[in-house]
């Protein structure tokens, strides 16, 4: 397991600065953060297994080391999914004072992470307030990223959003098959139905811009066929149908 890098929370060194403290004293006390976290044992879990679930006491929070979890927050119908990747706190609602979960954490490759329990967290942020705030200003970052890319997606339309899903899906991990997600957790990922998922990938496979095979756990997951610049176009700029505009698209990121 590659060893953490101080310049890996650069933006919360930034907050910290932020919030009085100098770039030194900040750059201190994330040091001794990255020396805490180093110090905590690591757990494997396998795709598919449950990390933690909505509603469930917080007993501990998670912090990614290695693979893609994918976390949902909401009831049936109105869920709203994340793809997780190295190096995100998992549960940091304890940051927050939170006894439950807010959102459910499901390994969708087999992954690596450190937990920290609850109590270890409280002791931690008694003894040594300073390093406490690290970990509060952890949930201030991941908030603001997640906030971010929820007003990014407000302005996008299903086919937009669904290409900037598979976009991050492809970039997270190659371990995880495209072929076994299935369209209804997308759907959550868009914000969206699985009919309308469903609708984008097809008209995506007509233009020739992303296409896969279901496969299956006995035979196999095929890789996906992709055309990474048009995708990232469509993500930006959509297109209609008519007048075969995926095409245009495709042509034009090949280019």
């Amino acid at each position: 397991m590659e060893p953490l890098q101080i310049g890996q929370f650069e933006k919360h060194q930034t907050r910290m600065v932020g919030s009085g403290y100098s770039p030194n004293s900040a750059a201190a006390i994330i040091r001794d953060a990255v020396c805490f976290i180093e110090q905590q044992p690591f757990v494997g879990y396998k795709r598919e297994e449950h990390l933690f679930q909505q509603g469930q006491q917080a007993m501990a929070f998670f912090i990614l080391r290695h693979g893609c979890v994918l976390t949902s927050e909401g009831s049936r119908g109105k869920t709203f999914s994340q793809l997780t990747t190295p190096i995100t706190f998992l549960g940091d609602d304890v940051f927050a004072g939170s006894r439950e979960y807010s959102h459910s954490a499901q390994a969708l490759t087999d992954c690596i992470v450190q937990p920290v329990a609850t109590v270890i967290l409280r002791c931690l942020t008694r003894n040594n307030p300073a390093l406490g705030f690290f970990f509060f200003i952890n949930h201030v970052v991941q908030t603001d990223r997640q906030n971010k890319r929820m007003k990014d997606f407000m302005f996008k339309d299903v086919m937009q959003k669904t290409a900037s899903v598979l976009i991050e899906i492809i970039k997270a991990s190659k371990e995880y098959p495209l072929a076994y997600l299935p369209h209804h957790v997308i759907g959550d990922m868009v914000g969206s139905t699985r009919e309308s998922v469903h609708k984008a990938l097809k008209e995506l496979s007509e233009g020739e811009i992303f296409s896969w095979k279901r496969g299956s756990k006995d035979k196999g997951f095929p890789e996906p066929n992709y055309n990474m610049g048009a995708l990232e176009q469509v993500s930006k700029i959509g297109y209609s149908t008519t007048s075969s505009p995926s095409k245009e698209i495709s042509s034009a990121a090949a280019a």
